[in-house]
Protein backbone atom coordinates (compact mmCIF):
# COMPACT_ATOMS: atom_id res chain seq x y z
CA UNK A 1 0.00 0.00 0.00
CA UNK A 2 2.90 2.36 0.64
CA UNK A 3 4.21 1.99 -2.89
CA UNK A 4 0.89 3.06 -4.41
CA UNK A 5 0.82 6.20 -2.26
CA UNK A 6 4.42 7.08 -3.08
CA UNK A 7 3.83 6.47 -6.79
CA UNK A 8 0.76 8.71 -6.69
CA UNK A 9 2.75 11.43 -4.96
CA UNK A 10 5.55 11.24 -7.54
CA UNK A 11 3.11 11.34 -10.46
CA UNK A 12 1.34 14.30 -8.87
CA UNK A 13 4.60 16.21 -8.56
CA UNK A 14 5.56 15.49 -12.17
CA UNK A 15 2.11 16.63 -13.32
CA UNK A 16 2.55 19.94 -11.50
CA UNK A 17 6.03 20.39 -12.99
CA UNK A 18 4.69 19.79 -16.49
CA UNK A 19 1.88 22.31 -15.98
CA UNK A 20 4.34 24.86 -14.58
CA UNK A 21 6.64 24.47 -17.59
CA UNK A 22 3.64 24.60 -19.95
CA UNK A 23 2.43 27.83 -18.36
CA UNK A 24 5.85 29.47 -18.70
CA UNK A 25 5.96 28.40 -22.36
CA UNK A 26 2.51 29.90 -22.98
CA UNK A 27 3.57 33.16 -21.37
CA UNK A 28 6.70 33.34 -23.50
CA UNK A 29 4.76 32.52 -26.68
CA UNK A 30 2.19 35.18 -25.78
CA UNK A 31 4.92 37.77 -25.28
CA UNK A 32 6.53 36.80 -28.56
CA UNK A 33 3.20 37.12 -30.35
CA UNK A 34 2.48 40.52 -28.85
CA UNK A 35 5.87 42.06 -29.52
CA UNK A 36 6.75 40.16 -32.68
CA UNK A 37 3.32 39.80 -34.22
CA UNK A 38 3.06 41.09 -37.72
CA UNK A 39 -0.05 42.71 -39.03
CA UNK A 40 -0.54 42.64 -42.74
CA UNK A 41 -2.69 45.26 -44.40
CA UNK A 42 -3.65 42.96 -47.28
CA UNK A 43 -5.69 40.62 -45.08
CA UNK A 44 -9.35 41.10 -44.41
CA UNK A 45 -10.38 43.05 -41.34
CA UNK A 46 -12.17 40.07 -39.79
CA UNK A 47 -9.21 37.70 -39.94
CA UNK A 48 -7.09 37.66 -36.80
CA UNK A 49 -3.34 37.98 -37.02
CA UNK A 50 -0.90 36.08 -34.85
CA UNK A 51 -0.43 39.18 -32.71
CA UNK A 52 -4.12 39.10 -31.77
CA UNK A 53 -3.65 35.79 -29.97
CA UNK A 54 -0.86 37.15 -27.75
CA UNK A 55 -3.06 38.58 -24.96
CA UNK A 56 -5.08 35.36 -24.83
CA UNK A 57 -1.93 33.27 -24.55
CA UNK A 58 -0.71 35.54 -21.77
CA UNK A 59 -4.04 35.22 -19.95
CA UNK A 60 -4.14 31.43 -20.21
CA UNK A 61 -0.47 31.02 -19.35
CA UNK A 62 -0.73 33.44 -16.44
CA UNK A 63 -3.79 31.74 -15.00
CA UNK A 64 -2.16 28.30 -15.21
CA UNK A 65 0.99 29.79 -13.66
CA UNK A 66 -1.00 31.20 -10.72
CA UNK A 67 -2.89 27.95 -10.21
CA UNK A 68 0.25 25.83 -10.19
CA UNK A 69 1.90 28.33 -7.85
CA UNK A 70 -1.00 27.99 -5.42
CA UNK A 71 -0.85 24.19 -5.59
CA UNK A 72 2.91 24.18 -5.02
CA UNK A 73 2.61 26.57 -2.07
CA UNK A 74 -0.16 24.47 -0.49
CA UNK A 75 1.95 21.34 -0.86
CA UNK A 76 4.90 23.14 0.70
CA UNK A 77 2.77 24.32 3.62
CA UNK A 78 1.37 20.81 4.03
CA UNK A 79 4.88 19.36 4.22
CA UNK A 80 5.86 21.97 6.82
CA UNK A 81 2.83 21.15 8.95
CA UNK A 82 3.53 17.42 8.71
CA UNK A 83 7.18 17.91 9.73
CA UNK A 84 6.22 19.95 12.80
CA UNK A 85 3.60 17.50 14.05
Amino acid sequence: MDTIDSEAEVSGKSWIRIMFIFSVMLILIGLALIYGGTSSSDTYAWTPTFGDFGPWMLFVGGSIFVQTGIIISFRFLKSLVQKNS
